[in-house]
């Protein structure tokens, strides 16, 4: 994801954002960050690590889900 919207950018220049695409923005640095201050003491992620970073990834599935059919408003 972090890629592909700097490659995104790249060819098409970001303009305005809005508070949606800012969290999204937030969460991938965010999970980036989180991987690195995980691998980097044994350049490893054990398995509760591992449990965690997919319980993350759900919640914040789910919480795309709930954003996009208006269910939860952030605005």
């Amino acid at each position: 994801m972090v890629l592909i919207l700097g490659l995104s950018s790249t060819l098409n220049p970001l303009s305005g954002l809005t508070i949606n695409e800012y969290i999204d923005l937030f969460v991938m640095i965010g999970s980036v960050v989180l991987v690195a201050l995980l691998a980097i003491k044994s350049f490893k992620i054990n398995r509760i690590e591992g449990i965690v970073m997919i319980t993350l990834y759900f919640v914040y599935l789910a919480f795309i889900i709930l954003r996009d059919y208006n269910i939860i408003s952030l605005a």
